[in-house]
């Protein structure tokens, strides 16, 4: 009974960050190692985030590899939940800078650390032996990401560090005109003193953001038509192959025909045809889908349930059109583009083959690029994935997310689909 008395109380000092009373009550011999509520004393101290005790645990005979009941390790914890002040004792009391962080992509901890752009972690991981250049399941490794998402700092680091980018990443012709323009703009010639944020040639190439952004066609100009088997639309009823199972309790929300927008993927992110599909229940959860079926063999298909008055309206029929469009990721909403000259949007414009630069407001409506709403840490940008839909609904946003490869090969049983609302 007291002992029981004793392990709750060391477990309270570790969540709490007591390290004295840690301290104390270890010397009175009770076993740190001891599993209460599916964690260890150290994996309590780690989600909390306490670096000083965790620090004390190590010393005193903790043990890293314990798997908790989310088959988490010391420094898959720290990870997980963003508890990057106890790596650096994690790691100098050994465990492996190349500990697998995601097992089902096999993402390293290195890179893992790039995804996210802390370069504080990459350095540790470096400094601790991490293997510069082990790659995931997909064979990509640290400086392929860095590369592929504009982090220069990172990939220079992980260059020293003898990094190879592999895959060798792809960019059209279109972005590095686009470099180019940026690099060349002199902005001893603009007046940015009301910009909150610093802003270089540099900076501006780094945020530049491209998306496909999404058009919805209401009703009033629509003329009341149905649409065609395979459009690119909201609502209605789903046009889908005969083998296709609907999800039980879900309502149809998107489908989204590639061929519609594929002209638009200018790094071929996307496969080269077929229909991308979301349903969505009532709790704001949802299930993505991709087929490659023919278009003439899909049919429109009824609901199995009855849709109340309110879901029928939200969710009549829409068509959607595609366009390309960008923004400047480091700056409040568009705010740079009102400094920049005319002249270099329209150069930028002229690129995209698109007539003119539409205001940010209607990238809330968007394919690729970043999530523009999302409060707080982008769970799509924590995993590396890519934003393959945001659309505003309601009262916030629908998102999907696919890994990369998983996405150019029409492989959607790990996307990630979640809605962000009031």
């Amino acid at each position: 009974m007291f002992k029981n008395y004793r392990l709750e109380k060391l477990f309270k000092a570790a969540r709490n960050g007591e390290t004295s009373k840690v301290l104390e009550l270890i010397k009175k011999g009770l076993d740190i190692n001891t599993v209460k509520y599916g964690n260890t004393v150290l994996l309590e101290a780690i989600l909390s985030s306490n670096p000083e005790t965790v620090q004390v645990l190590l010393e005193n005979g903790a043990k890293m590899d314990f798997l908790n009941s989310q088959g988490l390790t010391a420094l898959k914890a720290a990870f997980e939940y963003d508890r990057f002040d106890v790596v650096k004792p994690i790691l100098e009391y050994g465990e492996s800078p190349d500990t697998i962080i995601k097992d089902v992509f096999g993402t390293t901890a290195l890179i893992q650390a790039v995804i996210i752009n802390r370069t504080d972690i990459v350095k540790l991981l470096l400094q601790n032996g991490a293997k510069v250049n082990n790659t995931n399941k997909y064979n990509e490794s640290a400086l392929y990401y860095a590369v592929k998402q504009g982090y220069n700092e990172i990939a220079a680091i992980l260059k020293k560090a003898g990094g190879i980018a592999l895959p060798k990443v792809y960019r059209n012709q279109i972005f590095i005109g686009i470099d180019k323009i940026l690099n060349e703009l002199d902005l001893t010639e603009i007046d940015l003193s009301e910009l909150d944020d610093p802003i270089d040639n540099q900076i501006l190439v780094d945020s530049f953001t491209y998306v496909i952004a999404i058009e919805t066609v209401y009703e009033s100009d629509q003329n009341n038509k149905t649409l065609p088997i395979g459009s690119s639309k909201l609502g209605g009823l789903p046009h889908l192959p005969e083998d296709f199972i609907w999800p039980e309790d879900h309502y149809f929300f998107v489908q989204l025909n590639i061929n519609d927008f594929k002209k638009y993927d200018l790094n071929n992110e996307f496969p080269e045809y077929g229909m991308i599909y979301l349903f969505t229940d009532n709790d704001g959860y949802g299930k993505a889908f991709y087929s490659k079926a023919p278009i003439e063999s899909l049919k429109a298909r009824e609901y199995s349930f009855e849709l109340n008055d309110y879901m029928q309206e939200e969710l009549s029929e829409k068509e959607f059109r595609f366009h390309p469009n960008f923004y400047f990721e480091t700056y409040s909403m568009d705010e740079i583009v009102d400094y920049l000259p005319k002249s270099c949007i329209q150069k930028i414009c002229k690129l995209l083959n698109t007539t003119s630069y539409e205001r940010f407001t209607i990238l809330h409506e968007h394919m690729l690029g970043e999530n523009v709403t999302w409060q707080g840490e982008d769970p799509l940008k924590k995993s590396g994935y890519t934003l393959v839909f945001q659309y505003d609904t309601g009262e916030g946003s629908v998102y999907i997310g696919v890994h990369p490869v998983e996405l150019k090969r029409g492989e959607f049983s790990n996307a990630i689909v979640y809605y962000c609302g009031t």
